[in-house]
């Protein structure tokens, strides 16, 4: 387990640290929170990075920035594709209308943000609404109007805008200041006019009632609170190791006085529980891929959130 504080100076690094699920795995992060900060923050000033060697200010962030960072550090993996993720998403302040599909974003400044009734946005998408250039914070807007788009790796910055029905499409870059009319595709890095885009060229939604979009609501949260207690079972097998390999009584000669000889014990004791909690959580995998998630089956069709995961698309 490692902690931080909050005004270390390389308290960004640190909160990035596990935005990829494959690095730092099993190793717990968490930021120590202090009174100044959370002063700075409800008054939206910047505070002070505390150089800890020589106990002096080495710089200034504003503080909602900090904290901004620190919500996009929560595993919404969890829960990206699925109707929780725009719930989460009203829950910090951007205004989602409803019918809304959102893959996997990274979003600055959530309150920012407005998305119109049926919009749709592809897997890592970028929304760079709150940005550092040459010293100066700049904070934009983005607004998604009714019924467009954005493609996958795509990347907004602040004051952009996208009309309704409007394509952004993927891999593209919409800079400050640009918009997108209704109607339109656009298409590039930085993103030019592709030509119109006709919305009957898609097959008309389907229209879910309250009582569906209440049933997906309650299967993913049900849905993230048992793979996250799944994934966490390959921790008691790699302690009862542990355990079992450091009892004295029947390995005697694991007794040690010395702390730095403790020390070395605990990284070799902690070489075959690795090992361990690396296979159980394979077989884990394995076992929920195979046993419970659906195949996945080629086609195109019309969908709701819970035929996706309902059909493994």
């Amino acid at each position: 387990m490692g902690i931080l504080r909050i005004d270390h100076p390389d308290i960004l690094d640190f909160i990035a640290l596990k935005q990829t699920p494959t690095e730092m795995t099993n190793f717990n992060l968490s930021v120590g929170i202090t009174d100044s900060f959370m002063q700075a923050l409800a008054r939206r000033r910047t505070y002070a990075l505390i150089n800890p060697l020589t106990n002096t200010p080495a710089r200034r962030l504003p503080a909602s920035v900090v904290f901004d960072r620190l919500v996009e550090a929560a595993p919404t993996y969890f829960i990206s594709g699925s109707s929780l993720h725009a719930w989460w998403l009203r829950a910090l302040g951007a205004r989602i209308g409803r019918d809304v599909n959102i893959g996997s974003i990274t979003l600055r400044a959530p309150d920012l943000l407005s998305v119109g009734d049926g919009a749709s946005i592809g897997n890592a998408v970028n929304l760079e609404n709150a940005r550092v250039l040459q010293g100066e914070l700049l904070l934009g807007p983005i607004t998604l109007a009714a019924e467009s788009h954005v493609g996958s790796y795509a990347v907004l910055e602040g004051n952009t805008r996208l009309g309704e029905w409007s394509h952004l499409d993927a891999q593209s870059a919409l800079s400050d200041g640009q918009s997108v009319p209704d109607r339109r595709l656009y298409s590039g890095s930085p993103a030019r006019d592709a030509g119109p885009f006709d919305p009957s060229s898609l097959q008309p939604r389907l229209v879910a009632g309250r009582v569906r979009l209440a049933g997906e609501a309650v299967f993913f949260f049900l849905g993230a609170l048992l793979i996250a207690t799944l994934f966490f079972l390959p921790v008691f097998p790699t302690f009862m190791l542990i355990d079992k390999l450091d009892n004295i009584a029947e390995f005697p000669w694991m007794e040690v006085t010395s702390p730095w000889l403790s020390l070395f014990k605990y990284f070799v004791l902690a070489l075959p529980a690795s090992g361990v909690m690396i296979v159980c959580t394979a077989l884990l995998s394995a076992g929920i891929r195979w046993s419970i998630l659906p195949g996945s089956r080629a086609g195109a069709g019309r969908c709701t959130a819970m035929s996706i995961a309902a059909n493994g698309w």
